[in-house]
Protein backbone atom coordinates (compact mmCIF):
# COMPACT_ATOMS: atom_id res chain seq x y z
CA UNK A 1 0.00 0.00 0.00
CA UNK A 2 1.17 3.53 -0.71
CA UNK A 3 0.66 6.34 1.78
CA UNK A 4 0.81 9.89 0.38
CA UNK A 5 1.58 12.87 2.62
CA UNK A 6 1.75 16.55 1.56
CA UNK A 7 4.42 18.85 2.94
CA UNK A 8 3.51 22.56 3.00
CA UNK A 9 6.32 25.03 2.32
CA UNK A 10 6.43 28.69 1.29
CA UNK A 11 7.43 28.29 -2.37
CA UNK A 12 4.44 28.71 -4.71
CA UNK A 13 3.65 26.52 -7.72
CA UNK A 14 0.84 26.52 -10.25
CA UNK A 15 -1.59 23.67 -9.76
CA UNK A 16 -4.91 22.57 -11.26
CA UNK A 17 -7.53 20.19 -9.90
CA UNK A 18 -9.91 18.10 -12.01
CA UNK A 19 -12.75 16.23 -10.30
CA UNK A 20 -14.60 13.11 -11.35
CA UNK A 21 -17.69 15.13 -12.23
CA UNK A 22 -15.77 17.23 -14.75
CA UNK A 23 -15.34 20.43 -12.76
CA UNK A 24 -11.92 22.05 -12.40
CA UNK A 25 -10.05 24.69 -10.40
CA UNK A 26 -6.70 26.38 -11.00
CA UNK A 27 -4.53 28.28 -8.56
CA UNK A 28 -1.16 28.42 -6.87
CA UNK A 29 -0.23 25.91 -4.21
CA UNK A 30 2.48 26.14 -1.57
CA UNK A 31 2.99 22.37 -1.61
CA UNK A 32 6.71 21.73 -2.05
CA UNK A 33 6.82 17.95 -2.27
CA UNK A 34 4.88 14.71 -2.02
CA UNK A 35 6.30 12.07 0.25
CA UNK A 36 5.51 8.50 -0.75
CA UNK A 37 5.95 5.52 1.58
CA UNK A 38 5.96 2.24 -0.35
CA UNK A 39 6.79 -1.40 0.31
CA UNK A 40 10.28 -0.74 -1.10
CA UNK A 41 11.06 2.26 1.08
CA UNK A 42 10.36 5.96 1.38
CA UNK A 43 10.49 8.27 -1.64
CA UNK A 44 10.30 12.04 -1.71
CA UNK A 45 9.39 13.77 -4.99
CA UNK A 46 9.55 17.54 -5.44
CA UNK A 47 6.61 19.36 -7.02
CA UNK A 48 9.08 20.64 -9.62
CA UNK A 49 9.33 17.06 -10.91
CA UNK A 50 5.70 15.97 -10.54
CA UNK A 51 3.52 16.09 -13.66
CA UNK A 52 0.25 14.59 -12.44
CA UNK A 53 -1.42 12.73 -9.60
CA UNK A 54 -4.20 10.64 -11.15
CA UNK A 55 -7.01 8.86 -9.28
CA UNK A 56 -9.24 6.01 -10.41
CA UNK A 57 -10.88 2.86 -9.07
CA UNK A 58 -9.34 3.29 -5.62
CA UNK A 59 -5.87 3.66 -7.14
CA UNK A 60 -3.53 6.62 -7.34
CA UNK A 61 -0.62 7.15 -9.74
CA UNK A 62 2.05 9.84 -9.59
CA UNK A 63 3.76 10.69 -12.88
CA UNK A 64 6.88 12.85 -13.14
CA UNK A 65 7.86 15.14 -16.02
CA UNK A 66 10.64 12.70 -16.88
CA UNK A 67 8.10 9.96 -17.52
CA UNK A 68 8.69 7.84 -14.45
CA UNK A 69 5.89 7.03 -12.07
CA UNK A 70 4.66 5.48 -8.85
CA UNK A 71 1.30 3.81 -8.41
CA UNK A 72 -0.62 1.96 -5.74
CA UNK A 73 -3.63 2.20 -3.45
CA UNK A 74 -4.26 5.63 -1.98
CA UNK A 75 -5.11 5.69 1.74
CA UNK A 76 -5.48 9.49 1.94
CA UNK A 77 -9.13 10.46 2.42
CA UNK A 78 -8.53 14.19 1.97
CA UNK A 79 -5.92 16.38 0.27
CA UNK A 80 -5.32 19.78 1.86
CA UNK A 81 -3.64 22.56 -0.14
CA UNK A 82 -2.79 26.13 0.90
CA UNK A 83 -3.26 28.25 -2.23
CA UNK A 84 -3.65 31.88 -3.23
CA UNK A 85 -7.38 31.12 -3.44
CA UNK A 86 -7.43 30.15 0.22
CA UNK A 87 -7.32 26.70 1.86
CA UNK A 88 -8.65 23.95 -0.41
CA UNK A 89 -9.68 20.51 0.84
CA UNK A 90 -10.58 17.81 -1.67
CA UNK A 91 -11.67 14.23 -1.09
CA UNK A 92 -9.84 11.48 -2.96
CA UNK A 93 -13.09 9.82 -4.01
CA UNK A 94 -14.10 13.00 -5.87
CA UNK A 95 -10.73 13.62 -7.53
CA UNK A 96 -9.73 12.62 -11.04
CA UNK A 97 -6.41 14.43 -11.36
CA UNK A 98 -4.09 17.00 -9.79
CA UNK A 99 -1.67 18.57 -12.30
CA UNK A 100 1.51 20.61 -11.91
CA UNK A 101 2.66 22.42 -15.11
CA UNK A 102 6.12 21.61 -16.41
CA UNK A 103 7.24 25.23 -15.96
CA UNK A 104 6.69 25.11 -12.21
CA UNK A 105 9.89 25.94 -10.31
CA UNK A 106 10.94 24.90 -6.86
CA UNK A 107 14.14 24.60 -4.88
CA UNK A 108 15.67 21.14 -5.00
CA UNK A 109 14.32 18.83 -2.31
CA UNK A 110 17.07 16.64 -0.98
CA UNK A 111 15.88 13.15 -0.02
CA UNK A 112 16.43 11.94 3.50
CA UNK A 113 19.61 9.89 3.86
CA UNK A 114 18.96 6.22 3.42
CA UNK A 115 21.25 3.28 4.15
CA UNK A 116 22.87 1.33 1.38
CA UNK A 117 24.56 2.30 -1.92
CA UNK A 118 23.69 5.63 -3.53
CA UNK A 119 23.69 6.64 -7.22
CA UNK A 120 27.19 6.72 -8.64
CA UNK A 121 29.12 9.77 -9.79
CA UNK A 122 28.26 11.68 -12.93
CA UNK A 123 30.05 11.38 -16.27
CA UNK A 124 33.82 11.61 -16.27
CA UNK A 125 35.00 14.78 -18.05
CA UNK A 126 37.09 14.20 -21.17
CA UNK A 127 39.28 16.64 -23.05
CA UNK A 128 36.30 18.94 -23.62
CA UNK A 129 33.46 19.09 -21.09
CA UNK A 130 32.22 22.50 -22.26
CA UNK A 131 30.47 23.70 -25.43
CA UNK A 132 32.73 23.19 -28.44
CA UNK A 133 30.47 24.73 -31.07
CA UNK A 134 26.93 25.78 -31.94
CA UNK A 135 24.95 23.99 -34.64
CA UNK A 136 21.95 25.17 -36.63
CA UNK A 137 19.57 22.98 -38.61
CA UNK A 138 20.51 22.13 -42.16
CA UNK A 139 16.80 22.07 -42.83
CA UNK A 140 13.58 21.90 -40.85
CA UNK A 141 10.38 20.09 -41.83
CA UNK A 142 7.44 22.00 -40.41
CA UNK A 143 5.08 19.44 -38.92
CA UNK A 144 3.42 20.96 -35.83
CA UNK A 145 2.86 17.36 -34.83
CA UNK A 146 3.79 14.68 -32.33
CA UNK A 147 6.40 12.25 -33.66
CA UNK A 148 6.30 9.06 -31.58
CA UNK A 149 8.85 7.01 -33.50
CA UNK A 150 11.70 7.91 -35.81
CA UNK A 151 14.28 5.59 -37.39
CA UNK A 152 16.35 5.01 -40.52
CA UNK A 153 15.95 2.20 -43.03
CA UNK A 154 18.69 -0.43 -43.03
CA UNK A 155 20.37 1.16 -46.08
CA UNK A 156 19.81 4.64 -44.57
CA UNK A 157 18.15 5.86 -47.78
CA UNK A 158 14.91 6.57 -45.94
CA UNK A 159 13.92 8.07 -42.63
CA UNK A 160 10.62 6.65 -41.33
CA UNK A 161 8.52 8.99 -39.22
CA UNK A 162 5.37 8.15 -37.26
CA UNK A 163 3.12 11.22 -37.01
CA UNK A 164 0.51 10.50 -34.34
CA UNK A 165 -1.17 13.89 -34.72
CA UNK A 166 -2.28 13.27 -38.31
CA UNK A 167 -2.09 9.45 -37.98
CA UNK A 168 0.30 9.14 -40.91
CA UNK A 169 3.43 7.13 -41.55
CA UNK A 170 5.87 9.23 -43.61
CA UNK A 171 9.22 8.55 -45.21
CA UNK A 172 11.89 11.09 -46.07
CA UNK A 173 14.58 10.69 -48.74
CA UNK A 174 17.77 11.25 -46.72
CA UNK A 175 19.89 12.18 -49.77
CA UNK A 176 17.46 14.76 -51.16
CA UNK A 177 16.01 15.69 -47.73
CA UNK A 178 12.56 15.52 -49.30
CA UNK A 179 9.31 14.02 -47.99
CA UNK A 180 7.72 11.30 -50.11
CA UNK A 181 4.39 12.62 -51.37
CA UNK A 182 2.70 9.34 -50.43
CA UNK A 183 1.91 8.80 -46.75
CA UNK A 184 0.37 5.70 -45.18
CA UNK A 185 -2.72 6.06 -42.99
CA UNK A 186 -2.44 4.33 -39.61
CA UNK A 187 -5.25 3.53 -37.15
CA UNK A 188 -6.46 5.70 -34.32
CA UNK A 189 -4.46 4.97 -31.19
CA UNK A 190 -1.20 4.28 -33.04
CA UNK A 191 1.72 4.78 -30.65
CA UNK A 192 4.77 2.88 -31.91
CA UNK A 193 6.44 1.19 -34.87
CA UNK A 194 9.48 -0.99 -35.56
CA UNK A 195 11.46 -2.48 -38.42
CA UNK A 196 12.00 -6.16 -39.24
CA UNK A 197 15.63 -7.39 -39.15
CA UNK A 198 15.95 -7.38 -42.96
CA UNK A 199 14.37 -3.93 -43.20
CA UNK A 200 11.65 -5.18 -45.56
CA UNK A 201 8.73 -4.74 -43.17
CA UNK A 202 7.51 -2.00 -40.86
CA UNK A 203 5.19 -3.02 -38.02
CA UNK A 204 2.86 -0.45 -36.47
CA UNK A 205 1.13 -0.97 -33.12
CA UNK A 206 -2.19 0.68 -32.28
CA UNK A 207 -4.70 0.65 -29.41
CA UNK A 208 -7.80 2.29 -30.97
CA UNK A 209 -9.72 2.36 -27.68
CA UNK A 210 -6.80 3.54 -25.59
CA UNK A 211 -5.57 1.79 -22.48
CA UNK A 212 -8.37 1.03 -20.07
CA UNK A 213 -7.86 0.37 -16.34
CA UNK A 214 -7.45 -3.23 -15.21
CA UNK A 215 -10.97 -3.45 -13.79
CA UNK A 216 -12.62 -2.56 -17.12
CA UNK A 217 -13.07 -4.75 -20.18
CA UNK A 218 -10.26 -4.20 -22.68
CA UNK A 219 -11.02 -4.13 -26.40
CA UNK A 220 -8.59 -5.29 -29.06
CA UNK A 221 -5.48 -3.66 -30.45
CA UNK A 222 -4.18 -3.67 -34.00
CA UNK A 223 -0.94 -4.58 -35.75
CA UNK A 224 -0.38 -3.00 -39.17
CA UNK A 225 2.10 -4.72 -41.49
CA UNK A 226 3.68 -2.38 -44.06
CA UNK A 227 5.81 -3.44 -47.04
CA UNK A 228 8.75 -1.02 -47.02
CA UNK A 229 9.66 -1.47 -50.71
CA UNK A 230 6.19 -0.91 -52.21
CA UNK A 231 5.25 1.49 -49.43
CA UNK A 232 1.86 -0.16 -49.02
CA UNK A 233 0.01 -1.97 -46.24
CA UNK A 234 0.16 -5.75 -46.61
CA UNK A 235 -2.32 -6.54 -43.87
CA UNK A 236 -3.82 -5.36 -40.60
CA UNK A 237 -4.90 -7.78 -37.88
CA UNK A 238 -6.44 -7.53 -34.42
CA UNK A 239 -4.90 -8.78 -31.19
CA UNK A 240 -6.56 -9.20 -27.80
CA UNK A 241 -4.16 -6.85 -26.00
CA UNK A 242 -3.55 -3.09 -26.03
CA UNK A 243 -0.03 -2.68 -27.51
CA UNK A 244 2.12 0.20 -26.28
CA UNK A 245 5.63 -0.44 -27.64
CA UNK A 246 6.78 -2.91 -30.29
CA UNK A 247 9.84 -4.79 -31.59
CA UNK A 248 10.24 -7.58 -34.16
CA UNK A 249 12.33 -10.54 -35.29
CA UNK A 250 11.98 -12.61 -38.47
CA UNK A 251 8.62 -14.20 -37.64
CA UNK A 252 7.17 -12.45 -34.62
CA UNK A 253 6.47 -9.09 -33.08
CA UNK A 254 6.86 -8.44 -29.38
CA UNK A 255 4.82 -5.80 -27.59
CA UNK A 256 4.49 -4.26 -24.18
CA UNK A 257 0.99 -3.14 -23.27
CA UNK A 258 -1.11 -0.90 -21.10
CA UNK A 259 -3.30 -2.90 -18.72
CA UNK A 260 -4.76 -5.77 -20.75
CA UNK A 261 -1.79 -8.15 -20.81
CA UNK A 262 -0.97 -10.52 -17.98
CA UNK A 263 2.74 -10.52 -18.90
CA UNK A 264 5.36 -7.84 -19.40
CA UNK A 265 6.14 -8.97 -22.95
CA UNK A 266 3.50 -10.32 -25.32
CA UNK A 267 4.65 -12.54 -28.22
CA UNK A 268 2.62 -12.31 -31.43
CA UNK A 269 3.06 -14.75 -34.33
CA UNK A 270 2.63 -12.63 -37.47
CA UNK A 271 1.74 -15.54 -39.75
CA UNK A 272 -0.97 -16.69 -37.34
CA UNK A 273 -2.05 -13.13 -36.43
CA UNK A 274 -2.28 -14.30 -32.85
CA UNK A 275 -0.77 -13.98 -29.38
CA UNK A 276 1.26 -17.14 -28.67
CA UNK A 277 2.97 -16.32 -25.35
CA UNK A 278 3.33 -13.81 -22.53
CA UNK A 279 6.49 -13.48 -20.46
CA UNK A 280 7.04 -12.02 -17.01
CA UNK A 281 4.54 -10.18 -14.87
CA UNK A 282 2.38 -7.26 -15.95
CA UNK A 283 4.44 -4.08 -16.49
CA UNK A 284 2.15 -1.36 -17.91
CA UNK A 285 3.67 1.04 -20.43
CA UNK A 286 7.15 -0.47 -20.37
CA UNK A 287 9.61 0.75 -23.00
CA UNK A 288 10.79 -2.15 -25.19
CA UNK A 289 14.02 -2.67 -27.18
CA UNK A 290 15.53 -5.72 -28.92
CA UNK A 291 19.21 -6.49 -29.40
CA UNK A 292 20.60 -6.39 -32.97
CA UNK A 293 21.04 -10.19 -32.99
CA UNK A 294 17.36 -10.56 -32.02
CA UNK A 295 18.21 -12.87 -29.12
CA UNK A 296 17.29 -10.66 -26.16
CA UNK A 297 14.54 -8.20 -25.31
CA UNK A 298 14.98 -5.50 -22.71
CA UNK A 299 12.22 -3.45 -21.15
CA UNK A 300 12.24 -0.46 -18.84
CA UNK A 301 9.64 0.08 -16.16
CA UNK A 302 7.77 3.40 -16.12
CA UNK A 303 5.07 2.93 -13.47
CA UNK A 304 7.03 1.91 -10.38
CA UNK A 305 9.80 3.50 -8.35
CA UNK A 306 12.59 2.67 -8.01
CA UNK A 307 12.28 1.59 -11.65
CA UNK A 308 14.43 -1.11 -13.20
CA UNK A 309 15.47 -2.71 -16.48
CA UNK A 310 14.59 -6.31 -17.28
CA UNK A 311 15.76 -8.84 -19.85
CA UNK A 312 13.74 -11.54 -21.63
CA UNK A 313 15.99 -14.00 -23.52
CA UNK A 314 14.37 -15.06 -26.81
CA UNK A 315 14.33 -18.86 -27.32
CA UNK A 316 14.27 -20.61 -30.68
CA UNK A 317 10.58 -21.40 -30.24
CA UNK A 318 9.01 -18.62 -28.14
CA UNK A 319 5.55 -20.18 -28.36
CA UNK A 320 6.57 -23.42 -26.66
CA UNK A 321 9.48 -22.43 -24.44
CA UNK A 322 9.01 -20.97 -20.97
CA UNK A 323 11.00 -17.77 -20.60
CA UNK A 324 12.30 -16.53 -17.26
CA UNK A 325 12.82 -12.78 -17.27
CA UNK A 326 15.38 -11.18 -14.96
CA UNK A 327 16.17 -7.65 -13.83
CA UNK A 328 19.35 -5.71 -13.14
CA UNK A 329 21.16 -6.40 -9.86
CA UNK A 330 20.33 -2.88 -8.65
CA UNK A 331 17.31 -1.64 -6.72
CA UNK A 332 17.53 2.09 -6.21
CA UNK A 333 21.33 2.35 -6.37
CA UNK A 334 21.18 3.88 -9.88
CA UNK A 335 18.42 5.76 -11.73
CA UNK A 336 16.99 3.10 -14.05
CA UNK A 337 13.86 2.43 -16.09
CA UNK A 338 12.05 4.58 -18.63
CA UNK A 339 13.24 5.28 -22.17
CA UNK A 340 16.53 3.81 -23.34
CA UNK A 341 18.47 2.74 -26.43
CA UNK A 342 20.77 -0.22 -27.17
CA UNK A 343 24.09 0.08 -29.02
CA UNK A 344 24.48 -1.54 -32.48
CA UNK A 345 26.79 -4.21 -31.05
CA UNK A 346 24.32 -5.00 -28.26
CA UNK A 347 26.96 -4.24 -25.61
CA UNK A 348 25.50 -1.12 -23.97
CA UNK A 349 22.16 0.24 -22.78
CA UNK A 350 21.85 4.01 -22.40
CA UNK A 351 18.95 5.17 -20.23
CA UNK A 352 17.41 8.64 -20.46
CA UNK A 353 18.05 8.97 -16.72
CA UNK A 354 21.79 9.01 -17.47
CA UNK A 355 22.71 5.46 -16.45
CA UNK A 356 24.75 3.40 -18.89
CA UNK A 357 24.67 -0.38 -18.43
CA UNK A 358 26.85 -3.07 -19.96
CA UNK A 359 24.94 -5.91 -21.63
CA UNK A 360 26.02 -9.52 -22.14
CA UNK A 361 24.44 -12.71 -23.45
CA UNK A 362 24.55 -14.39 -20.03
CA UNK A 363 22.65 -13.21 -16.97
CA UNK A 364 25.64 -13.12 -14.61
CA UNK A 365 27.31 -10.27 -16.51
CA UNK A 366 24.18 -8.61 -17.87
CA UNK A 367 22.75 -5.18 -16.97
CA UNK A 368 25.85 -4.11 -15.03
CA UNK A 369 26.54 -0.43 -14.33
CA UNK A 370 29.17 0.95 -16.74
CA UNK A 371 28.97 4.69 -16.04
CA UNK A 372 26.86 7.83 -15.96
CA UNK A 373 26.12 10.54 -18.50
CA UNK A 374 23.97 13.63 -18.27
CA UNK A 375 20.26 12.82 -18.30
CA UNK A 376 18.80 13.33 -21.76
CA UNK A 377 15.63 13.35 -23.84
CA UNK A 378 16.92 11.33 -26.82
CA UNK A 379 19.93 9.18 -27.71
CA UNK A 380 21.60 7.27 -30.54
CA UNK A 381 24.77 5.25 -31.01
CA UNK A 382 27.70 5.12 -33.42
CA UNK A 383 30.59 2.66 -33.22
CA UNK A 384 32.30 3.37 -29.91
CA UNK A 385 30.17 6.47 -29.39
CA UNK A 386 27.03 7.46 -27.51
CA UNK A 387 25.25 10.59 -28.80
CA UNK A 388 22.65 12.27 -26.59
CA UNK A 389 20.39 15.31 -26.82
CA UNK A 390 19.66 17.00 -23.49
CA UNK A 391 16.66 18.98 -22.30
CA UNK A 392 18.89 22.07 -22.18
CA UNK A 393 19.49 21.90 -25.95
CA UNK A 394 22.90 20.23 -26.04
CA UNK A 395 24.29 17.40 -28.13
CA UNK A 396 26.75 15.37 -26.03
CA UNK A 397 29.21 12.88 -27.46
CA UNK A 398 30.60 10.20 -25.15
CA UNK A 399 33.32 7.65 -25.84
CA UNK A 400 32.64 3.98 -25.10
CA UNK A 401 33.46 1.75 -23.30
CA UNK A 402 34.80 4.16 -20.66
CA UNK A 403 31.74 6.49 -20.87
CA UNK A 404 33.80 9.70 -21.13
CA UNK A 405 32.50 13.02 -22.43
CA UNK A 406 34.38 13.97 -25.61
CA UNK A 407 32.62 16.95 -27.18
CA UNK A 408 29.48 19.06 -26.86
CA UNK A 409 27.50 21.18 -29.31
CA UNK A 410 24.65 23.56 -28.57
CA UNK A 411 21.55 23.37 -30.79
CA UNK A 412 19.17 25.18 -28.45
CA UNK A 413 16.02 23.05 -28.79
CA UNK A 414 14.41 20.08 -27.10
CA UNK A 415 14.83 16.92 -29.16
CA UNK A 416 12.65 14.09 -27.86
CA UNK A 417 13.35 11.63 -30.69
CA UNK A 418 16.67 11.16 -32.49
CA UNK A 419 17.91 9.13 -35.47
CA UNK A 420 21.56 9.36 -36.45
CA UNK A 421 23.34 8.36 -39.68
CA UNK A 422 27.02 7.57 -38.94
CA UNK A 423 27.96 7.69 -42.64
CA UNK A 424 26.80 11.26 -43.25
CA UNK A 425 27.03 12.47 -39.63
CA UNK A 426 23.45 13.75 -39.94
CA UNK A 427 21.10 13.82 -36.94
CA UNK A 428 17.34 13.81 -37.51
CA UNK A 429 15.54 15.21 -34.49
CA UNK A 430 11.90 15.52 -33.53
CA UNK A 431 12.02 18.84 -31.68
CA UNK A 432 9.35 20.29 -29.42
CA UNK A 433 8.07 23.75 -30.37
CA UNK A 434 4.79 23.70 -28.44
CA UNK A 435 4.33 22.45 -24.87
CA UNK A 436 1.76 19.66 -24.41
CA UNK A 437 -1.78 20.73 -23.58
CA UNK A 438 -2.25 17.57 -21.54
CA UNK A 439 0.14 17.70 -18.56
CA UNK A 440 0.33 13.90 -18.64
CA UNK A 441 1.92 13.92 -22.11
CA UNK A 442 5.70 13.31 -22.15
CA UNK A 443 6.22 15.90 -24.87
CA UNK A 444 4.39 18.44 -26.99
CA UNK A 445 4.23 18.96 -30.73
CA UNK A 446 6.88 20.29 -33.04
CA UNK A 447 8.94 19.84 -36.18
CA UNK A 448 11.67 17.64 -37.63
CA UNK A 449 15.06 19.36 -37.60
CA UNK A 450 18.12 17.97 -39.41
CA UNK A 451 21.60 18.76 -38.10
CA UNK A 452 25.09 18.12 -39.49
CA UNK A 453 27.28 16.86 -36.64
CA UNK A 454 30.52 16.60 -38.59
CA UNK A 455 32.35 18.92 -36.21
CA UNK A 456 30.98 17.21 -33.11
CA UNK A 457 31.87 13.73 -34.32
CA UNK A 458 35.34 14.38 -35.73
CA UNK A 459 38.36 12.96 -33.96
CA UNK A 460 40.55 15.31 -31.95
Amino acid sequence: MILLLLLLQETAHDVSFATADGSSLKGTTTVQSIKVTTDVGELEISVEKIRTVTFGSGKVTIFTHEGSGVNGTCSVAEWKFATDLGPITVKSERMRQISFPAHAKAPEVKPKPTPGPQPGPGPKPGPSATVDNDVAPVTTFKLSASVEDLFLSNDRKWLYLLNTTTLKLHRIDTAKLAVDSTAIDVPKGTEAMCLSPDGATIYVAASPDGHLPIDRKQTTGKIVVVDAASWKIRTTFAVDVDPWDIEADDARVYVTCGYSATGAVVVIDVAKSAVVAQWGRREPFAVLRITPDRRRLYFGQTEVQPADFWCAPIPDDPAKTKVEVYDSPYHGEHPLGGRFEISPDGAFLAAATGSVLRLTKVQDGDLKHAGRVESHTAAAFDKGTLLTATASGMFRRYALPDVTLVRSARFGGKAYRLAYDPATKMAFCAVETEKPKDPRAPHGTGDLAVYSLTELMKEK
